[in-house]
């Protein structure tokens, strides 16, 4: 079965595929684990105001208490976290805002051999069905997790669930599907 997807994604279809990838490693230690947006307001918002709040505290009794080694160490490590934190969902909605200026068409092909994505003018990437962990569909995305280290996943949008679904069903793929939509 090939998939030719010429319309590009939605936003929220993009935040899905950023964010289920930060989560990449939870979500293969649980599959059917809770899935929580990092782009909706409280995943990193609010730990970078909370530990803003923290160091200005931190910062506080150092002023009134003094800036005995512990404090300094405290706001050192608040700092560091603060900053960690804000550099990591930097990177998150810029790699959104590059998903969304994608204008190549892609590919997806499901074979008897794996699933394949093939990008306009770029690489192809192939996942062979004893190599897929487990198929999950979430509200915006069909998703395709590979087992080992390399961290692919292939996700499609769910406009084409039903056909990946059929596909499936006809072909008798081995592969867990967890069906997570919501």
């Amino acid at each position: 079965m090939v998939i030719e997807i010429k319309e590009k994604g939605t936003k929220e279809f993009y935040e899905e595929v950023v964010s289920f990838n930060h989560q990449y490693g939870a979500l293969m230690r649980k599959p059917t684990a809770k899935f929580r947006s990092s782009f909706r307001f409280g995943a990193l918002i609010i730990q970078i105001i909370g530990l803003v709040v923290l160091f200005i505290t931190q910062l506080h009794i150092g002023m009134s208490e003094g800036f005995e080694s512990i404090v300094v160490c405290a706001m050192t490590a608040t700092a560091m976290a603060t900053f960690i934190i804000a550099i990591s969902y930097y990177n998150l909605k810029k790699r959104v805002k590059m998903f969304l200026e994608d204008d190549r068409i892609s590919t997806v092909t499901l074979d008897e051999k794996g699933v394949e994505i093939n990008k306009e003018d770029a690489q192809i990437i192939r996942i062979s069905w004893d190599n897929v962990a487990f198929v999950r569909t979430f509200k915006e995305s069909t998703s395709f997790f590979a087992k080992d280290a390399s961290g692919i996943v292939i996700s499609v949008t769910n406009k084409y669930k039903d056909q990946i679904m059929e596909y499936f069903n006809k072909n008798n793929i081995g592969v867990q599907i967890i069906n997570m939509e919501k």
